[in-house]
Order: structure tokens, then C-alpha cells, then sequence
């Protein structure tokens, strides 16, 4: 118990650092914040998430702040903390996520936001929740029983909402499990949770004076449940996963929308000298740098120096795993419901076909994804893995004939060396032709059986490959990149623990003064007129 305690009021030096930074947005910016008392606020109302995270109480007090000063609207917080606030089913997590530390802990954060003069509009847990938990255990047993008898949740929707991906998703990272396990007792918790967030998202959305939702994620129940409500009930919003998406009905994933990308390239000029500028981007990353596409990445998939490389991998198949624990449902369409099953179902199938294949471990896995592999190699000892020493630029001119994934950005890097790949999820390639992509597990097995087909030529793919990377890292024009470099800049200083809160607000008026975030609140002021 002690421990527990301790581990809680560690919270502290964040809510410090983030209680200083908003000191100094409502403080030092502009006298605008100020003066926003002396106006009538209006009726409309911008629904914040609140996390307990320097980064984005930083942005997102910063962004409320903006918009009182320039449209004098009321701000509202929504603490969607739950789940995600222990790891594990056991009874330090169950303390952890307990009611009585979710409470302490939102009014600290509560108090911290009134600085910026904002109102609470829900808080995803609550000391009214008992009176609503066997209706809501009730209604967990009888969904998950008829899952059980469907054989997948991943569709499951509650009052015309989808939310059997945010449960599955949820359920391995916070497990956390490689495996999602329709029995498990912690599946109920999670179903559980769902049910009052979307009971309280969906009376709070419904308001008429709801006018914009800002989030910070759309995955997981604790993001996607609001997110998805605040969208059925028509209100605008967006999410800032290290960029800025504004979501929508059909599109409610957190994932850089890559649908228009192949149309929108063929539509324009000099296409020439975009594919040469693209060609640039994307060596120097084969080179081992770290773009802005892959801020998220600890280390580079072409940067560790490779061992001698043997005819091993000529004619083979590479199939490039992905963190186990991460969000597999981040892209529409994933035909599995976990990467275990996924990794399940294609080492069986090539190895039944006698097809010669190699796994690469994914290279920002977490720790416990360590374990996943070790796992994956007990039960499957006969696989064979590729050293970490090889770097993928090495790897590929070993003439492998295919590579696989779900939806990994290594695809178009593939196709840059004339080498297909096998993908089961709406992928960002997807709108090109150099992926075969499946819709169902027996289309996924039918590619897997003939793996050296291309589906256009290796000069074609190279072309394509690189007009995606124009279309993904450069398209969005100086403005948008410059505003972009400056969020992840920002929201890597967060990070720093000896930062008392002085570089992340340097970082933050950084933001403040690109254009990209000027273009921002115009927009979200044109979502509020």
C-alpha cells in the first residue's frame, strides 16, 4: 500500500512542471488572457481532454487560452483518466485505478486548469459510478458472452457506436498481453469502463453548447469512447498525436488519412522534381536519419552497423514484426485482432507451404514485447530470426523475394527496392499498387502461398514508393512541416526531467509563432462560428 502511494504522489514534479508552464501561458503571453474576463462569454463551449501530461496540458491550455482571448468562448476539461493508469489486473493496479485516487488526483489536475478559468465538463471515473456499477457488469456479462459466441469483438458496437477495438486494443496494452482473451476477467473491467464513458460522453456531447472537442488520441477507451461520441453527436473534433488530425464519421482514427494520396499526386505538376525531392527524403532515412514521420521511433531501422550478411535471405521471405502492445486497430480494416495472431497465422502458413522465411523484430518494441519474442521463439523454435545487426538497407540488397506486415511504413520502403510486400490492414500504401493488401484471413493465407509475385514492375514500385513518400512527408508544404517539427520538438522537451518547465514553454510559444498554428485556431474559430 505505501508503495502505491508512493508511486501516486510521484505525479507530483509533472503537475509541478505542467502548473508552471500554465502559470507562464496565462501570465506571459499576451495580455489578451487578461483582458477575456471583461467579455461576455458566449455559449459555445470547447471541450478539452485533460491528461496528466506536461506536453499536452501545455498545448491545450495554451490553444484554450487562445480561443477565450479570440472568440470568448467557455472551456471545458474532460478527465478521461481510467484504465490506463496501472499496468496489470493485479491488486496494485486495481488501487491504482481505484475511485478514491482518481478522484484526489482530478481535483489536483481540476485546481491546476482553473488557472486558465476552465469548468469541468465529465470525468471518465467518478464516486457516482457505484450506483451504476451492476448495471454496467450486468450489461459487460451479456455483451462479452455474446462475443464469445460470435468468436470476435473487434465489430462489437453499443447504441450505434463501435467499440470492440478500443476494448481489444485497451485490453493488450494495459494487460498488458500480447494475446487479446475474450475470458479474461479483465476484459469485464475494460467493458465495464466503456459503458459509463460512453453513458457520460454521449449526455455530455449531446449538449447544445458543445460546440468542439480537442483530444489528444483516438485509440484506447479512455480516447476513442469520447472521441466517437462527440463525433455521432455531430461536434467537431481533433487530435494531436504529435500532428493535427480533424476526425470524422468515417474517419475517426487517429492514423494520417492516406486514401487521396495516389489521386492527388497524379493531379500534380512537375512530377519530376517531386519524385527527385522524395528520393533525397527518403535515402537520407536509409541513411539511418529519423524524420518527422517517425519522430516516435527510439532508434532507426538503418543505423546499426550490419554483420557480414549471408545468401540466406536470397529468395526468402521477411516478415517485419510490430510491437506486440501496441494499437494494431489504429488503421481501418485490420483483419486480426492482435499481432500474435497475426504472427501465428503467417509463420503456420509458410511454414506448411515450405516456404523459406525470416522474423525481424520491430525496433521501438517495449520491453515487454522482449518477452512476446521470447515467447514466439519457444513455441515456433524452428523459426528463424534476422540479427538486429542488419539494418534493413543491407537486408533488402540480400534480395529477399517479398516482405510482410500489417500496416508498416517499411512497405513503400520495399517497394523503393523493387521488393513487394503482403499487408492485412488499410495501411497508408494502400491507395498504390505495390502491396498486396488482404480483406480476410483466407485472402491473407491465398497471398501468403504465392509470395514472389509483383503486382506491377520493380521500376513502377520504385516510382510509386516514392511519390507516397512525397505525398506523406512533404505535400503538406513548408508551413505545415515547420509547425509540425515544432510540436514534436516540443513534445519531446516534455520528456525532460530536469526541465523545470521553462523549455517546454519556449518550445510552446515556438509553436505559437509558426504559421501552421495560426492556420489552426482559424480553423477551429471557423468551427465555432
Amino acid at each position: 500500500m505505501i508503495a502505491i502511494y508512493r508511486n501516486f504522489f510521484k505525479y507530483d514534479a509533472r503537475q509541478q512542471k505542467s502548473a508552471h508552464v500554465i502559470d507562464r501561458i496565462q501570465g506571459g503571453l499576451t495580455p489578451a488572457y487578461r483582458e477575456v474576463e471583461r467579455k461576455d462569454i458566449s455559449r459555445k463551449i470547447v471541450a478539452v481532454q485533460c491528461v496528466d501530461d506536461c506536453f499536452y496540458l501545455g498545448l491545450f491550455g495554451m490553444i484554450a487560452a487562445d480561443l477565450r482571448a479570440r472568440d470568448g468562448v467557455g472551456v471545458q476539461t474532460v478527465f478521461t483518466r481510467s484504465l490506463e493508469s496501472a499496468f496489470g489486473n493485479g491488486l496494485k493496479a486495481r488501487i491504482s485505478r481505484s475511485l478514491f485516487l482518481t478522484e484526489l488526483l482530478n481535483r489536483k489536475l481540476s485546481v491546476m486548469n482553473r488557472v486558465l478559468g476552465v469548468g469541468l465538463g465529465y470525468a471518465s471515473r467518478s464516486i457516482g459510478d457505484v450506483l451504476f456499477w451492476t448495471y454496467d457488469y450486468v450489461r459487460a456479462i451479456a455483451v462479452i458472452r455474446k462475443a464469445r459466441n460470435v468468436g470476435s469483438i473487434a465489430d462489437l458496437r453499443i447504441d450505434g457506436i463501435l467499440i470492440g477495438d478500443l476494448v481489444i486494443d485497451t485490453y493488450l496494452r494495459f494487460k498488458p498481453s500480447p494475446s487479446f482473451d475474450v475470458t479474461d476477467k479483465f476484459v469485464i473491467d475494460i467493458m465495464i469502463q466503456a459503458f459509463r464513458d460512453l453513458r457520460k460522453a454521449r449526455r455530455y456531447f449531446s449538449r447544445s453548447d458543445i460546440s468542439l472537442y480537442l483530444s489528444t488520441y483516438s485509440t484506447y477507451v479512455q480516447h476513442g469512447v469520447p472521441v466517437r461520441a462527440a463525433l455521432r453527436a455531430d461536434v467537431p473534433v481533433y487530435v494531436f498525436p504529435g500532428y493535427v488530425k480533424r476526425l470524422s464519421k468515417d474517419d475517426f482514427f487517429q492514423s494520417t488519412s492516406a486514401s487521396g494520396y495516389r489521386t492527388a499526386f497524379d493531379g500534380l505538376s512537375n512530377k519530376t522534381d517531386r519524385l527527385c525531392e522524395a528520393e533525397c527524403g527518403l535515402l537520407k532515412r536509409m541513411n539511418g536519419e529519423i524524420d518527422q514521420a517517425l519522430f516516435y521511433m527510439r532508434s532507426s531501422s538503418y543505423s546499426h552497423s550490419s554483420c557480414y550478411l549471408t545468401d540466406d535471405y536470397k529468395g526468402a521471405v521477411i516478415v517485419f514484426l510490430h510491437d506486440f502492445y501496441d494499437s494494431p486497430h489504429c488503421y481501418h480494416d485490420m483483419v486480426f485482432d492482435d499481432f500474435w495472431s497475426w504472427i501465428e497465422c503467417t509463420i503456420e502458413t509458410l511454414r506448411g507451404l515450405s516456404i523459406k522465411f525470416f522474423l525481424k523484430p520491430h525496433p521501438n518494441q517495449i520491453e515487454q514485447s522482449d518477452e512476446a519474442v521470447a515467447a514466439l521463439k519457444s513455441k515456433y523454435p524452428f523459426v528463424e530470426f534476422v540479427p538486429s545487426e542488419i539494418n534493413n538497407r543491407d537486408l533488402f540488397a540480400s534480395e529477399p523475394i517479398c516482405g510482410v506486415t500489417v500496416y508498416g511504413t517499411v512497405a513503400h520502403e520495399l517497394a523503393y527496392m523493387g521488393i513487394p510486400t503482403i499487408c492485412c490492414a488499410r495501411h497508408p500504401h494502400h491507395s498504390f499498387d505495390f502491396c498486396r493488401t488482404a480483406s480476410s484471413r483466407e485472402e491473407y493465407v491465398n497471398f501468403l502461398s504465392s509470395p514472389s509475385v509483383k503486382p506491377i514492375d520493380a521500376e513502377e514500385m520504385r516510382s510509386q514508393a516514392l511519390a507516397f513518400y512525397y505525398m506523406h512527408n512533404i505535400y503538406q508544404g513548408e508551413e505545415q512541416v515547420e509547425f509540425r517539427k515544432k510540436m514534436i520538438a516540443a513534445f519531446k522537451v516534455s520528456d525532460d526531467h530536469l526541465d523545470s518547465g521553462d523549455k517546454l514553454f519556449d518550445s510552446l510559444v515556438e509553436i505559437r509563432s509558426s504559421v501552421g498554428y495560426s492556420k489552426l485556431l482559424s480553423g477551429l474559430s471557423q468551427e465555432l462560428a
